[in-house]
């Protein structure tokens, strides 16, 4: 008897170990395989990873507890697309670890927060959120700033930078990016409907949008191509001295508060379009357009005069 209630102790111990590892396999594991295989699969090729700063302010919202509040997800839902936009894609948040999702909205959801507001609007809410927002219940967050919303510490620079970072991947991947996910995402119809149904990315209601009417442009003139002229090599002579005197000017440039991901940022652009503009692969022309009858030579270059000639006598 003793023998088969200790058989009856090991099997028993031993199914519950057995039916624990088999938790945490159907429960941790293989989820997470298959979330990393989905993200693989329909993330761009190169998305932006977070700076030094993007990365503490990253803590600083994780630290001054914003996810208790704000969610970092638009749901798979009718009225979670319809408020905010696009549902979220898993490759999205691939640098979130751990994730700062969320799980309440007593504020609203950020997963697209980079384009919505103003660098001062964001400040400025951080300093004193009911001066902007009247019935707002987020505290402030004095201690991040010298006395004032325009004298913003690191700290706030900081997670100013990080909030910038939010919907920032989706929209740069542009049409490209999601027309590679769509085909890739092993998912339901319905579920594609949301995440790429949307007819904007960004539905938040605190975007600015264009509305009304506006004036429509007269569908033709009698303005006449008068000069073309190709200035793109010129321009990449002048992006070129821009960077040098950019970089030339880097300590007065730091010396205003301005962070590494400014000077990065600014320093991409112009080497980027320079030589863009050398290889030929961005163009930039000048145009000159007159009206019928023009004969005044005051502000046309020599080059220009054997054109004004042949267009007097196209006119006569």
């Amino acid at each position: 008897m003793k023998r088969v209630l200790r058989m009856s102790y090991l099997v028993a111990g031993l199914g519950g170990v057995g039916f624990f590892v088999m938790s945490i396999l159907l429960l941790g594991v293989w989820p997470g395989q298959a979330l990393q295989e989905q993200i693989r699969q329909t993330k761009p090729d190169r998305p932006l990873a977070l700076t030094a700063s993007e990365k503490r302010g990253r803590v600083i919202y994780a630290r001054e507890g914003c996810a208790y509040c704000h969610t970092q997800q638009i749901r798979y839902l009718s009225k979670d697309v319809a408020r905010f936009g696009a549902a979220t894609l898993a490759w999205e948040t691939i640098f979130d670890y751990p994730h700062l999702w969320g799980t309440r909205r007593i504020g609203p959801d950020l997963s697209r927060e980079a384009t919505v507001r103003s660098s001062d609007w964001q400040l400025s809410h951080l300093y004193a959120p009911r001066a902007l927002v009247v019935d707002s219940v987020m505290p402030a967050f004095p201690w991040l700033f010298d006395g004032a919303p325009d004298r913003p510490k690191q700290e706030a620079r900081d997670l100013l930078d990080y909030l910038e970072t939010l919907g920032r991947n989706r929209a740069l991947a542009g049409t490209e990016g999601e027309a590679h996910a769509r085909n890739a995402c092993n998912c339901s119809q319905d579920e594609k409907q949301f995440a790429f149904g949307s007819p904007v990315l960004n539905a938040s209601p605190s975007l600015p949008r264009r509305k009304g009417d506006f004036p429509k442009l007269a569908r033709s003139s009698d303005l006449k191509l008068f000069q073309l002229e190709d200035i793109g090599p010129s321009y990449a002579l002048t992006l070129a001295a821009w960077r040098e005197r950019f970089h030339r000017h880097l300590p007065a440039v730091c010396s205003q508060g301005y962070d590494e991901r400014f000077v990065r940022m600014w320093d991409f652009y112009l080497a980027y379009c320079e030589s863009g503009f050398r290889e030929r692969s961005t163009g930039d022309v000048q145009m000159l357009l007159v009206k019928p009858g023009c004969r005044s030579q005051q502000y046309l270059s020599n080059a220009g005069a054997a054109g004004l000639a042949a267009y007097t006598a196209e006119s006569a």
